[in-house]
């Protein structure tokens, strides 16, 4: 064994096993669904779709009336507007927060085939039609874009064990008046550090709460040079730029740009960038990406005022003090977006008469989404105005997903999973796993003509796709070699037995042989980066891990004994199981 890996493992393992043991995601990138499939009609609603069953439809009649509850300002109607969704933690029961003009409605959405409705907390001053709802352990948070309306506060246990509507209307339990108008209330879920944008203050810039008591949030300060942001996002940070790991930062959407705040210490807000993209028009909503490396992004105006399709927004926010428009994807149709949230590998968009639009985003790094599911709530208009879906929310452990409908009321939908072809499930058995990484090596190995193996969209099959689907569509550990979850002893005896370890073949490692990296070789970068990203852990509590200085012996000798075994510069590829390979 070279006198550099025994040294680097013998730090790493070293530290990093004793301490277990107690020592211590371009631009016209895009794939639609394939032409001539027929789109599903769900008769019992009237709505049109593909791989998206309707449960329970709720018109406004049934969420309060038809005709608006509170109308001083004789505003005439009553529309559905913004929805959000809580969970009971001690009962398990998910409820649809649903915003009319004039009112807040709340849904018992359990039994996702009858929802249950439980009355409404009517509006705090006049009826308007953008009313906005977030959640923070068992708190509702309500604004609206109304004068002298500020912060409506609800608890939301008061819903609990409730079988029948209220008789009266829900009151909420505290108003904050340290602003009168909102057009959106944003909360961080894992810190409760929130903000409103769109206020009467601070030029309609960000506005700061602090919801620590969560019936009298306090002002914490705010932003005014950015001017008015339509909408943000808040998260505690854990992605690549190492700078700001662990700060409170929001990336706020500034009509014009992407705009990235460090809210850390709220009274002294740092604007780490405002970026600005080619064809601009409203900057309007966006989310993140679980891995926090890219963000997705709506232009509310884009389609209506350049006559083009509807388009998805790529960001990539890997350098935050400089983040860089990637491109877009395109839709086919010309309908408007407006709100989108991502769980996992998919984001769920509301696009007013373009309906719910779900795209699998596993391949955003090379700008290329995919739409896999849809549902058009008005399928007799095609049209890029304002009306139709609102807005989704699809984070309900059920699976379930609730929709808002300017006119239709409350949708409740889930997906046909059994139907929807992943990027990069080339088993298609509807999840991604080991096998459909040795499907992408052995396209690779092969030159495939196959370009639904062609990950990073560089029109060739090349082991750089299997690279890809690794590291960026299954979004797998360094590490892991064998991709079963844990980084351990099993993966070390995997990569040394493929005996790839600085040989003298170029490009010709993979995932399951210690390229964590992408480079196509594995060297000790690969594990400096595996020990960087995860801990090392035990395969089984049944079996004691090997102490640290038996385990750099077993990977000394694995290296060893490959180094005495190669007979030629290059193995075969030649593949019995997933993710071990011949000698």
């Amino acid at each position: 064994m070279n006198s550099r890996l025994g040294i680097l493992l013998a730090v790493l393992l070293a530290s990093v096993t004793c301490r277990a043991n107690g020592h211590d995601a371009g631009k016209d990138g895009y794939d639609e669904i394939p032409a001539g499939i027929a789109p599903l009609v769900t008769d019992d609603f009237g709505f049109t779709g593909e791989n998206v069953i309707v449960t329970a439809h709720l018109p406004m009649s049934e969420l309060g009336g038809a005709d608006p509850i509170s109308d001083r300002n004789n505003n005439g109607k009553a529309n559905g507007s913004d929805l959000w969704g809580w969970t009971d933690p001690e009962t398990n029961h998910e409820y649809a927060l649903f915003g009319r003009s004039d009112a807040m409605a709340f849904v018992d959405v359990t039994n996702a085939n009858a929802p249950l409705y439980l009355g409404v907390m009517p509006t705090q001053s006049l009826n308007r039609l953008y009313r906005d709802v977030k959640t923070f352990g068992n708190y509702a948070y309500v604004v609206a874009d109304v004068a002298s309306h500020g912060m409506q506060v609800f608890d939301l246990t008061r819903l609990r064990d409730r079988t029948l509507p209220l008789d009266d209307f829900w009151m909420p339990d505290f108003v904050y008046e340290e602003f009168g108008k909102a057009h959106n209330i944003v909360i961080n879920p894992e810190s409760g550090f929130a903000l409103a944008v769109g206020t009467d203050t601070y030029h309609g810039g960000m506005h700061f709460l602090d919801l620590s008591n969560p019936l009298a949030p306090k002002p914490l300060g705010g932003v005014s040079e950015l001017g008015y942001t339509h909408d943000a996002q808040a998260i505690t940070y854990r992605g690549p730029d190492a700078e700001h790991v662990g700060r409170e930062i929001v990336l706020g959407y500034t009509v014009d740009s992407l705009s990235i705040v460090d809210a850390s210490d709220p009274a002294t807000p740092v604007v780490l960038s405002r970026t600005e993209y080619e064809g601009r028009r409203y900057a309007h909503q966006g989310w993140v990406t679980d891995d926090q490396r890219y963000a997705l992004m709506d232009d509310e105006l884009d389609e209506l005022q350049l006559d083009q399709n509807a388009r998805t927004h790529i960001w990539n926010i890997e350098d935050l003090d400089a983040p860089k428009y990637v491109g877009y994807y395109e839709a086919q149709s010309k309908f408007t977006d407006h709100n989108l949230y991502i769980k996992g590998n998919l984001a769920y968009e509301a696009n007013y008469l373009g309906g719910l639009r779900i795209l699998d985003i596993s391949n955003v790094e090379n700008g290329q989404l995919k739409e896999v599911a849809w549902l058009d709530t008005q399928p007799q208009i095609d049209s890029p105005y304002i009306s139709g879906l609102w807005s989704v929310y699809p984070y309900f452990d059920s699976g379930m997903i609730i929709m808002s409908d300017m006119v239709k009321g409350l949708i409740v939908a889930k997906l046909d999973s059994e139907k929807i072809e992943l990027v990069g499930d080339f088993n298609r058995d509807g999840q991604l796993s080991a096998e459909d990484l040795q499907f992408a090596i052995v396209a690779a190995v092969g030159s495939s003509a196959d370009l639904r193996y062609d990950l990073d969209a560089n029109g060739q099959v090349d082991l750089r796709d299997a690279s890809s689907w690794a590291r960026h569509i299954a979004e797998a550990t360094p590490g892991d070699a064998n991709l079963d979850g844990v980084f351990n002893s099993g993966d070390f005896v995997q990569v040394f037995h493929a005996g790839e370890y600085e040989d003298d073949v170029p490009a010709n490692s993979t995932w399951f042989d210690g390229d964590w990296t992408g480079d196509l070789e594995f060297t000790s970068a690969d594990l400096v980066v595996a020990f960087q990203v995860q801990r090392y852990e035990s395969a089984s509590k049944l079996v004691p891990e090997p102490s640290c200085f038996l385990l750099i012996a077993m990977v000394s000798g694995c290296v060893i004994s490959r180094r005495l075994r190669r007979t030629t510069n290059r193995r075969r590829l030649n593949y019995t199981n997933v993710g071990i390979k011949n000698a």
